[in-house]
């Protein structure tokens, strides 16, 4: 019957339908016709114009169907080469540096040359032997003979550049190694610390929330007495160790991993993302403890119990 016929559709629909088709089709194609253009001798910038992909993908792409080979080197490469060349002051840790990877996103290893007056400036990413944070501070060396023998061969912006940033980085490798030996302890402290506040707490509140349905109510309020002087205890503690992960935290660079990363990352406690650091935990504590006090006072007048043997 005619009134069970679909209507037909209108056409903005079928446009937008046939938009969504040629959608899918090229997503499909994606990396093909990427490698095509490259096999085409297409530069990246004209596949990111062509594509509206982004550097890294297209170069991901191409290194699955392994034409990485084909692209042309970085062009920080020379100026690299040309720099290291130049025989500045390395850091005794210094093990290479190169240009940042594609894709690469920023991280302590990798700094872009700010002060090598290039646009744009370039990208790289360095390696050094592992600090432990006990050697001296890394302190920048003066690098005015380094400028006046650079500049002859005008090299000096791009070799000052990275040998400062080279300095800087492994100063920022060394406050790093420091920072985590000195909060290991501290984590470690935590770790045992946070068990027993946490567990203190859960008791005191569990006995209060027990109160309603207990029929020997005074050892139930005694009980709940001594789990509040403990829970009082144990934030002590815990208030102690809150601060001292709190100030290492404010004291950190951008680029340090978190305390929870850390303690994962060395097999503290993998589920330290659930600490709750409250450097004034004993006065939360007692917040709580007034607020209970304040409830079983209001329930003993109502109820008219004003002494031990009215309730039992």
């Amino acid at each position: 019957m005619t009134e069970d016929m679909p209507a037909a559709p209108v056409p903005d629909k079928v446009r937008a339908l046939a938009r969504l088709t040629q959608l899918r089709e090229w997503a499909e194609r994606r990396d093909e016709l990427v490698c095509d253009a490259q096999r085409a001798r297409a530069t990246y910038a004209e596949i990111m114009a062509a594509s509206g992909l982004a550097k890294h993908t297209i170069s991901a792409i191409l290194g699955r169907a392994g034409l990485t080979g084909d692209r042309p080197a970085h062009p920080e490469d020379t100026m690299l080469a040309a720099a290291l060349s130049v025989d500045y002051p390395h850091q005794p840790h210094f093990v290479r540096v190169e240009p940042a990877p594609e894709g690469d996103h920023a991280n302590i290893l990798c700094r872009y040359l700010n002060r090598s007056g290039m646009t744009p400036t370039p990208r790289v990413k360095f390696t050094f032997e592992a600090f432990t944070g006990d050697e001296p501070e890394p302190l920048l060396p003066s690098i005015a003979d380094l400028d006046r023998a650079s500049a002859m061969r005008n090299e000096a912006p791009f070799a000052s550049a990275l040998c400062e940033t080279e300095w800087r980085v492994a100063r920022d490798l060394w406050r790093l190694a420091r920072h985590t030996r000195r909060l290991l302890p501290v984590l470690d402290d935590a770790a045992v610390v946070w068990t027993r506040y946490d567990h203190a707490r859960d008791t005191m509140n569990r006995l209060y929330r027990g109160l309603g349905t207990t029929a020997k109510w005074n050892q139930a309020v005694m009980r709940l007495l001594d789990a509040q002087e403990n829970a009082l205890n144990e934030a002590e503690d815990w208030g102690r160790v809150s601060r001292l992960i709190a100030e290492a935290e404010d004291q950190k660079h951008l680029f340090f991993p978190s305390f929870t990363v850390l303690a994962s990352q060395h097999g503290i406690d993998e589920h330290a993302s659930l600490w709750q650091l409250d450097p004034d935990a004993r006065a939360t504590v007692e917040s709580t403890i007034r607020a209970q006090k304040h409830r079983l006072r209001e329930i003993r007048e109502l109820s008219g119990t004003d002494s031990e043997a009215d309730r039992t």
